[in-house]
């Protein structure tokens, strides 16, 4: 299909009333400043092309495109009378400009040279031999014939003619005559001033009285909104038609009869709107002259302070009615206005639109966009120049020659959008090649909207999991909480006891529990709603009668068990109602990921507030540092209605810059390639960008297909942020272990910097990512801070800290070097019940199935570094029972575990039923030696414990412990065990392991 040209073509059917108006006009000798008016593409050029096509060469054209730089102070009527002034004299005929004192460059061909000289040689020889003064020839013979002496003297002039025709060329247009003196003989050149004379009217009439012009079209005017200018060429149309030559010769234009000259503008009639009605402005255009004639801009002195006319009224007070009626006298510049009807609007562009692709063959763009670029479009040209870029475009990108190729989801619609655009915004469309246009900016926009709702929603989804923890975990809290409450009692039982009754009660409101409520979740719910509770004891277990001990208030609460007083911790907990928003966080999380332009438009819930100074600027509001939506900053980022509104319904979206240029790649999906373009290339992360598809028959995932691509454009993706997304990091921890190795290594080495703690948190927070995988990989890598971020950092998720230490336990290497503080220390011992390396009913075994680990980790196996690890966090254990068997077995031979009955009856593999006297211990040595070192909680062990009753059944148990303390003591193993100790170990002896004879005793006791 051709192009349509996109100069004015005359249409009868249009144009063909104004153009017999325009004639009707001009036959009357007293119409001589004619206007043709009407909007830009309203025709105005069409009608005059024609007019002119039919006088030939009596239409003088003059079209003022531009306007050259002018002196400081001078006005825009000058400027536009200088370049007037330059097409009129150099566009003359050389027969009139020959005598102008403008000079135009000419060149001077060899043929003019050789005339002028002969011109000068001839006569000169013809006087010279009239007067007797050639030179005399001296011939061979005085019989010469006539013939060889004319010879001669014709080569002679010949040569001499040539001679000055070389003088000639290389002078011309070099020198000027300057000075000549007379006196002396002198005869000086000097080089020709290279002046340009702007404003000579001896020179216009001297042009308009040599030439055969009866009509002067001026164009373009209009678009130097100087309305004066019409005035100047008003009378200038009076002065030449004035001139002598012109009124009195008829035939002196080369007219078969005298004909008026005459003026025909092609102008806008809003030019006339910046007419002031003020009588003060009339002043002012009269002050506005300089001596020399000058006058200002007219637009300089609107810039002026508002002005009083003489009855005090202000300007902008005026009648707006007599305003109008002032514009209104444009009529007088003109002798006839003939108005150019528009012939196409908002209304009924779309037609004329549609009417232009049809006429193109273009199809299968919607018809939805054609009506939406008609209401923004009402020129005709600029609506060809459309349809004929989008022939091109479509031809290069649509169907493309190879070794180019159909850019990926490339459709005829998105294409016309992005043409329009194009059309609308130049230098913009330009830009994206550069990733500098407002297309791009409006694109970080987006990404930045996407990062931080969904970094929110993450937020709340953290928030929302804890409670729930919190909720789970509630009856291991309360146990917790309730063994150091009884601990407590007990100790302030023995201390402030005055009654000596030994049943304890503990009193919330009107309410008296027993110290088998105390590990319910139940007590801690009403003392959460107390704030407050009283201990008291009884004398017995149904006595009615008790005594307070002690009252502990809210402060004691908050110092000693902080959430006991956390009310929402306590309260029943309704998992389904609990399930509904975490639903609904997933859902929306989902869409952002996923999400168009159009549909961040539509989702208005969601907003960004910027705080950088070029987001800023982009927001021309009072308060821009307030939340905006995705509509509001497609308003405010784009420069015109039409690009906000071809966003806004998806004509133009995310992928816009594939669609911008040729595409050379490999087809590999259009998440892929947008992917590549704004991500990949500039380095640029974008953690939640979707490319979770997946491989389908031959044709692999998007990941595969990037990291494929990445490799063949010569990308270090790996070793980039932009490799920082959930799915590319999912596809390598999945696939390529080495891979995510190196990705974890740059997280590890950019710790310091904000992105990574972003993406750490984004990815462990995310319902479909690896996150186990990737904290295994994380301690796999020796990342020093591993185990202090998952325990302690605010963006990990409360409900899946236990899932993510366990995994990076498994990851632990023995020859690497963690931060293990007490936090982690506390939270070992506080959540190991949910980490499946340490507990279970199997043991590890040999198994070195550790996700992460890759060659040239340590060779240990699981058991060994976990114990390595357990050793360096010195963790101990409240109870050993749920520990798998051999991780079970090595925490009991490092002493890893609290001392109480419990336990020691796992550690010492007796059942339930049996107790725990030193007779019993003293069979595991390593127990033993425990129970010895922590003596006093030893003793605190037996006596809560109903199935032991004695600590030491027999003497020779008795002797021997105390020997061991003494050896302990003095191998410097233990602390001096002290009287107190001692006393409690006798207290709690049976009656039958009495030393009847004091030298049974050891010597150092």
């Amino acid at each position: 299909m051709r192009l349509e040209s996109l100069t004015p073509r005359y249409v009868e059917a249009q144009h063909g009333t104004y153009l017999r108006r325009l004639e009707e006009a001009v036959k009357d000798p007293d119409n001589r400043n004619v206007a043709v008016t009407g909007r830009y593409g309203a025709g105005k050029s069409s009608v005059l092309d024609e007019f002119a096509r039919k006088r030939g060469k009596k239409v003088l054209r003059l079209a003022i495109s531009t306007l050259a730089p002018g002196e400081e102070g001078e006005s825009t009527t000058n400027r536009i009378q200088k370049e007037i002034v330059k097409q009129l004299l150099y566009g003359a005929s050389s027969k009139v400009g020959r005598n102008s004192r403008f000079n135009k460059i000419a060149v001077l061909s060899w043929r003019q040279a050789w005339l002028q000289s002969a011109l000068v040689v001839v006569p000169l020889g013809v006087l010279a031999y009239l007067f007797g003064v050639l030179p005399h020839m001296k011939w061979p013979g005085s019989d010469a014939a006539v013939f060889w002496r004319v010879l001669v003297w014709l080569g002679a002039t010949v040569l001499v003619t040539g001679l000055g025709s070389v003088v000639r060329m290389l002078t011309y247009d070099r020198f000027s005559v300057s000075d000549v003196s007379a006196g002396g003989a002198a005869l000086t050149l000097t080089a020709a001033p290279k002046t340009f004379f702007d404003k000579y009217i001896d020179e216009i009439v001297h042009y308009f009285d040599h030439e055969a012009k009866d009509f002067v079209v001026f164009e373009d005017l209009d678009r130097f909104e100087d309305p004066y200018i019409f005035e100047a060429l008003r009378e200038l149309n009076v002065l030449l038609n004035n001139t002598p030559k012109r009124r009195r010769d008829p035939g002196a234009t080369g007219s078969p009869q005298s004909e008026p000259l005459r003026f025909i503008y092609a102008v806008r009639d809003s030019v006339f709107s910046k007419i002031d009605a003020s009588p003060a402005n009339k002043g002012r255009e009269t002050e506005n002259s300089d001596p020399n004639g000058k006058a200002q801009d007219p637009d300089s002195t609107a810039k002026s302070e508002p002005h009083s006319t003489p009855g005090g009224a202000r300007v902008s007070e005026l009648d707006e009615a007599a305003a109008e009626t002032q514009r209104a006298n444009r009529t007088k510049f003109f002798d006839v206005v003939i108005p150019l009807v528009p012939f196409i609007s908002h209304r009924n562009a779309r037609d004329l639109l549609a009417g232009l692709l049809e006429e193109r063959g273009v199809a299968g763009i919607e018809r939805r966009l054609v009506n939406t670029v008609a209401r923004h479009c009402t020129d005709m040209r600029l609506m060809r120049n459309m349809c004929n870029e989008y022939l091109i475009f479509s031809e290069r990108l649509l169907q493309p020659v190879e070794p180019t190729k159909t850019a990926p989801d490339l459709d005829a619609t998105h294409l016309f959008a992005l043409v329009v655009y194009k059309n609308f915004h130049l230098e913009d469309f330009e830009n994206i090649t550069r990733r500098d246009s407002d297309l791009d900016r409006l694109y970080d926009l987006a990404q930045r909207l996407v990062r931080e709702n969904i970094a929110g929603l993450h937020r709340r989804k953290r928030d929302l999991e804890s409670e729930e923890q919190r909720v789970r975990t509630r009856d291991r809290d309360a146990e917790r909480m309730g063994e150091l409450l009884s601990d407590y009692a007990a100790l302030l039982l023995k201390t402030n006891n005055p009654y000596g009754w030994t049943v304890l009660r503990f009193g919330v409101g009107s309410t008296f529990y027993s110290p088998k409520d105390l590990p319910t979740y139940e007590f801690w719910a009403a003392v959460a709603e107390a704030r407050s509770f009283t201990i008291a004891v009884m004398n017995s277990e149904t006595s009615n009668q008790h005594r307070n001990v002690a009252t502990l208030d809210a402060n004691w609460l908050t110092t000693f068990v902080p959430d006991a007083l956390q009310a929402h911790r306590w309260t029943e907990f309704d998992e389904a109602n609990a399930a509904r928003p975490l639903a609904d966080i997933e859902a929306e999380i989902d869409l952002l990921r996923r999400a168009t332009f159009e549909d961040l438009v539509k989702a208005s819930q969601f907003t960004l507030t910027p705080t950088d100074g070029e987001a800023l600027r982009l927001l021309p509001r009072p308060k821009p540092e307030q939340p905006q939506t995705f509509a509001q900053l497609v308003a405010a980022t784009l420069k015109s209605k039409l690009a906000a509104e071809l966003v806004r319904r998806g004509y133009i979206d995310r992928n816009f810059s594939l669609y911008a240029a040729q595409f050379y790649g490999n087809f590999t999906g259009v998440d892929v390639a947008n992917f590549m373009v704004q991500h990949v290339q500039p380095n640029v992360m974008s953690i939640d960008y979707d490319l979770s598809r997946h491989r389908v028959g031959d044709n692999e995932g998007a990941v595969a297909n990037l990291l494929a691509e990445a490799q063949d454009a010569g990308e270090e993706l790996l070793e980039s942020v932009a490799a920082w997304n959930i799915d590319i990091v999912n596809h390598l921890l999945t696939t390529d272990r080495a891979a995510a190795r190196v990705v974890a290594g740059q997280l590890i080495a950019s710790w310091a910097s904000e992105e990574p703690r972003e993406f750490l948190s984004a990815y462990f927070t995310s319902e479909r990512a690896e996150g186990e995988k990737l904290a295994s990989l994380l301690a796999a890598c020796r990342w020093r801070d591993v185990y202090t971020y998952l325990v302690s950092d605010d963006g990990v998720p409360t409900a899946a800290r236990a899932s993510l230490v366990n995994a990076a336990v498994g990851g632990f290497d023995t020859h690497a070097t963690y931060e293990l503080d007490d936090e982690v220390r506390a939270f070992f011992e506080t959540h190991y019940r949910d980490m499946r390396w340490l507990c279970g009913e199997e043991p590890l075994g040999e198994s070195d199935d550790v996700p992460g680990r890759t060659e040239g980790q340590s060779s240990e196996r699981p058991l060994e570094r976990i114990d390595t690890l357990l050793q360096r966090t010195k963790v101990l254990f409240a109870q050993l029972r749920p520990l798998r068997p051999d991780v079970r077995e090595r925490a009991v031979a490092g002493d890893r575990y609290k001392l109480t009955a419990e336990n020691l009856r796992t550690a010492l593999g007796l059942s339930d039923d049996e107790g725990l006297p030193l007779e019993a211990v003293r069979g595991r040595r390593d127990v033993y030696k425990r129970c010895c070192q922590g003596l006093s909680s030893y003793l605190g062990a037996v006596k809560n414990d109903e199935r032991t009753d004695y600590a030491v059944n027999t003497a020779e148990t008795l002797v021997a412990v105390l020997e061991d303390l003494v050896a302990d003591f003095e191998d410097g193993e233990v602390a001096d065990p002290g009287s107190g100790e001692v006393a409690a170990l006798l207290a709690h002896t049976a009656p039958t392991a009495t030393l009847h004879q004091l030298q049974d005793a050891p010597d150092s006791t």
